[in-house]
């Protein structure tokens, strides 16, 4: 079966011959370190197309086809490597400078806590922990307690509950 396909494809082939055997692309391998072994990504050439001839045979088209299926999952499987290899860092990458400046500042404070608690002889934690407490109970009684008990005396003797007949 013969069929015109010069409306449809006109330069189609040739500018995709162009597109796919003009880069030099390297295609990375893990094998080396410094990655001095790469592998070509090379694509299949199309068939030439003659331009006074628009009549193609089902096998050429078929082949053309084939030809640029084979070249996109070359291109595909190039590009997914790419990706895979540049893809985001993980997270302990990306934040790593909080994470060390957190454990250094914890480990700080581990130490200067130690060397203030009573494993090293020091009553000084105790001390704080008593004074805050002392200041806590201050705060409730003199800012809290009092003035509630304060205003349900003055309420009361104000507004005295009815009495029962």
């Amino acid at each position: 079966m013969l069929v015109n396909f010069q409306p449809v494809f006109g330069n189609f082939f040739s500018i995709f011959n162009l597109f796919f055997l003009e880069p030099t692309f390297t295609f990375q391998t893990d094998s080396s370190v410094d990655g001095s072994y790469s592998i070509p990504l090379l694509f299949k050439k199309l068939p030439e197309i003659n331009q006074e001839d628009s009549q193609w045979t089902d096998c050429e088209i078929r082949d053309a086809i084939n030809s640029i299926y084979q070249n996109l999952q070359k291109l595909d499987s190039y590009i997914s490597v790419l990706v895979t290899n540049h893809r985001k860092p993980r997270k302990i990458t990306q934040y790593w400078i909080g994470y060390t400046c957190g454990a250094i500042g914890l480990s700080a404070c581990s130490i200067w806590l130690l060397r203030h608690s009573s494993l090293m002889g020091s009553s000084d934690l105790d001390n704080w922990v008593q004074k805050a407490k002392d200041s806590t109970v201050g705060f409730y009684k003199d800012h809290v307690e009092q003035p509630v008990l304060f205003l349900t005396n003055t309420n009361y003797h104000a507004f005295p509950p009815p009495r029962e007949k």
